[in-house]
């Protein structure tokens, strides 16, 4: 079938439309469907992780042997002497008791290891074809048009004709 008789069923099957509007829709013939594309910029970040020992230890177990010496010096000190000389007695055996026990818990003193997770990120950038639609090229009245759709139509396509008289 020629296009010009396909248009002019068209018009004749509309003609309603025609009078109270100025556009009636028709059948027109896919000829051509192409995917198009764009170039995006899309980030694929990547996180790695891992194990990092880190060593612990109560501080306040250190300082407790510290503190008990301490005490136990000063009480002994104070069993020492008379008068003044008790006094300094005291405070001598509180020193020496002080290091004494700051020593021993160094002897003692075993830091605990464990494990954290540590994880950073890292940005992976890559340009990527993204689909925008389908480019569609078809005919209607012994006419080819394109036009931009999201999907592949079929065989065939509806199209709204626009009729505006040339002044």
């Amino acid at each position: 079938m020629k296009p010009m008789p396909i248009l002019l069923a068209a018009l004749t099957a509309t003609s309603a439309a025609w009078a109270g509007g100025q556009s009636f829709v028709a059948r027109a013939k896919v000829v051509g469907v192409e995917p198009e594309y764009r170039w995006v910029r899309v980030n694929h970040p990547e996180q790695h992780c891992w194990n990092e020992p880190v060593y612990v230890g109560d501080d306040y177990d250190d300082l407790f042997p510290a503190i008990v010496g301490g005490a136990v010096g000063g009480a002994l000190g104070h069993q020492v002497g008379g008068g003044r000389g008790k006094d300094v007695a005291t405070v001598a055996g509180a020193i020496a008791g002080t290091v004494i026990g700051q020593r021993m818990s160094g002897r003692r003193h075993h830091p605990r290891k464990r494990y954290e997770q540590r994880c950073e990120s890292e940005n992976h950038w890559v340009e990527e074809r993204e689909r925008v639609g389908y480019r569609v090229r078809y005919r209607f009245a012994g006419r080819v048009f394109s036009t931009l759709m999201d999907h592949r139509p079929g065989k065939w396509m509806d199209v709204r004709v626009n009729v505006h008289p040339l002044d």
